[in-house]
């Protein structure tokens, strides 16, 4: 997916905006279309009552509506970083949702592959902000989908610029929680 970005400097803070066609994934809609077409005949042509017919193939074909719909509107997010917060806000296909963070919480930023899939929820590549309290069940908030590393890089680095007291790369570890062990003893060998 071709990702074009645009990164405005203004009074109250940064606003990069991130707007892509999906026209790569249009191959989605026939196929879909197909598999749902499918399902209803071979539901139609089956011993099912008419009633869970009809509830099975609404449910269906709305699915594969909001499916559609989402990949032809394509991606349009606006990310506007301000000295309280980054707010996300738009509208783009896998796993994309709007946030906001506080700064005070930002821990790191940084790039991340496209992931999940399956019974791991998705998530797109593009920039991720991870907070304070990121865990393994929640590791971070994808802000800007769909960018490559080099678009996640060139946004750092303009975040950076404007607001240099950020974090940004991986934390360091923490010498009370990793016990110290990970650095070497005087006089041992």
């Amino acid at each position: 997916m071709d990702t074009r970005l645009e990164i405005r400097d203004t009074e109250e803070g940064l606003i990069v905006s991130a707007t892509a066609s999906n026209a790569t994934l249009l191959w989605r809609i026939p196929v879909e279309v197909a598999i749902g077409a499918v399902f209803i005949v071979y539901w139609y042509r089956s011993t099912v009552p008419n009633f869970l017919f009809f509830v099975v193939s609404g449910i269906l074909a709305l699915g594969i509506l909001k499916d559609l719909v989402s990949l032809l509107r394509g991606t349009s997010v606006e990310l506007v970083i301000t000295n309280s917060g980054f707010i996300s806000s738009g509208h783009s296909p896998g796993g994309y949702y709007r946030c906001s963070v506080a700064r005070a919480d930002v821990r790191n930023l940084e790039y991340r592959k496209a992931a999940g899939g399956g019974d791991i929820p998705e998530s797109p590549a593009g920039l991720f902000v991870e907070t304070h309290d990121a865990s393994w069940l929640s590791p971070g908030m994808c802000v800007l989908p769909h960018l490559n590393e080099e678009q996640t890089n060139q946004v750092i680095e303009a975040v950076l610029r404007r607001f240099p007291d950020l974090p940004s790369g991986a934390p360091e570890p923490s010498g009370l929680i990793s016990l110290n062990l990970n650095k070497p003893r005087a006089g041992l060998r």
